[in-house]
């Protein structure tokens, strides 16, 4: 096999110049910028790497405006990172705590919420036997069945539609 020569006109020359020099351009540039949070918890952006910090270096692609994080190697002593840890761990505890909080008040509104609907239950039972009814019979400590007077039943009638106008819907 022997070496093949081409002969390019200077437009044909010009074509591949521009085609070289388009490829070139897509090829991924990428910008080095650095991340860091201070000791007030302020985040921080840079072309610079911080001098004291430790910082997370994110590689930005100049088309697209993305970065993927690459983290630089931790300055800090192992002291300083058990510390930190243990500080994340406090945090993150704490953050469970109010969620814990959050979840025992929602339980204890859905108790109440239900409570509640128990109740006009009740009331509600109680009007549709009692209402129609001129005679209501109940049941006394020693079981016997015993009839309850009229004066007991409307007052028990008139209870329950006060419950259910002021608490339920």
């Amino acid at each position: 096999m022997g070496v093949m020569h081409i002969k390019l006109t200077a437009k044909d020359y010009a074509v591949a110049m521009l085609a070289l020099a388009m490829t070139a351009s897509l090829q991924a540039q990428a910008t080095e910028v650095y991340k860091w949070t201070d000791e007030n918890g302020v985040v921080h952006f840079s072309d610079m790497k911080p001098a004291d910090t430790d910082s997370q270096n994110l590689e930005v692609d100049d088309r697209t405006g993305f970065s993927k994080a690459v983290e630089a190697a931790p300055r800090m002593n192992t002291a300083q990172a058990t510390e930190e840890a243990a500080v994340e761990e406090q945090e993150l505890t704490a953050a469970q705590q109010r969620r814990n909080e959050i979840a025992e008040a929602r339980d204890a509104v859905r108790l109440e919420r239900l409570e509640k609907q128990q109740w006009c239950d009740k009331h509600r039972k109680r009007l549709i036997e009692m209402e129609p009814a001129r005679r209501v019979y109940t049941y006394d400590e020693d079981g016997e069945q015993v009839r309850m007077d009229d004066d007991t039943r409307v007052a028990l009638i008139e209870e329950s539609r006060n419950y259910l106008a002021e608490n339920c819907p």
